[in-house]
């Protein structure tokens, strides 16, 4: 008996060693698999953040070549108002002498919206339209922004008025 109790203390000790290493490799598995589900986690946000720009952008193109083959004329606004772009067709429309020879890039579009209805003009393209969300249930879904249309008269070369109808397809 009293070689026993002289064997314990040896037999314990690589047991109180072992013990706090088997429960640090056990914590440093878990954090490793954590780190992996997060960085996993993180590249399908980003995934999925990608496809919804590919996405924005091939619906921006569907509703361009839309319009393009449904006006006379489209134009691409910025926030201010001001033409994006050559739009030949809007200069030819508009007989400003501008379709070819030089571009509407960068001129307010209200130049060319005649003056009583420029307020009516305004508060069309300001406020946008929202509509709730298709097939959303939810009253808390985010309203979307859908095309809307105004009858107002533009103007022209020698300020020659024709009554238009505009949409407004916000972006």
């Amino acid at each position: 008996y009293d070689c026993m109790k002289a064997d314990l203390p040896f037999t314990l000790l690589p047991l109180q060693f072992a013990i706090p290493e088997v429960l640090t490799c056990c914590g440093l598995c878990w954090l490793c698999h954590t780190m992996e589900q997060l960085e996993g986690d993180r590249i399908s946000a980003e995934c999925e953040l990608e496809e919804a720009r590919n996405s924005d952008h091939v619906m921006l193109q569907a509703s361009k070549r839309m319009m393009a083959a449904l006006c006379d004329a489209e134009v691409e606004l910025d926030e201010d108002l001001r033409v994006v772009g050559a739009s030949p067709k809007l200069g030819g429309l508009l007989m400003t002498g501008l379709s070819t020879s030089s571009s509407l890039a960068g001129k307010p579009f209200v130049r060319y919206v005649a003056g009583d209805d420029q307020p009516r003009f305004l508060d069309f393209v300001g406020r946008g339209t929202l509509a709730p969300a298709p097939s959303s249930s939810n009253p808390e879904a985010p309203a979307l922004q859908v095309a809307s249309s105004l009858q107002a008269h533009l103007k022209g070369a020698n300020d020659l008025k024709f009554l238009a109808e505009l949409f407004h397809v916000p972006i």
